[in-house]
């Protein structure tokens, strides 16, 4: 289940972006810079999961983490350039009750 909701909580960085898979990945695969960016600069948050996917041939790594008791989901280039950070869902739901509203597709 845990997976299942990673997986969807992943899948909400890349609703704006056209057909892309996220895959699971052991956390000791993801680059090296991005673990020392993480420990440096947020020392109690224990990595969960990692994932990566490819956008545009560029690699992109996403990575779960539990900072200070809040779940959140990193997305990282392959530079260790941290592009995006979002509440994991557990979290959204937690303050909100609810789920977000769900996105609809954009057709061109």
């Amino acid at each position: 289940m845990k997976k299942i909701l990673l997986v969807f909580c992943l899948s909400l960085f890349v609703s704006s972006l056209f057909a892309q898979t996220i895959t699971e990945i052991k956390i000791t695969d993801l680059p090296k810079n991005i673990t020392s960016f993480i420990k440096t600069k947020m020392r109690s948050a224990p990595i969960l999961r990692a994932a990566t996917s490819t956008e545009n041939g560029k690699p992109r790594y996403y990575v779960a983490i539990e900072d200070h008791g809040r779940k959140s989901i990193l997305l990282f280039d392959k530079n260790a350039r941290l592009l995006d950070r979002k509440p994991s869902m557990e979290a959204y739901r937690k303050q909100n009750n609810s789920l977000p509203p769900e996105k609809k597709p954009v057709t061109k």
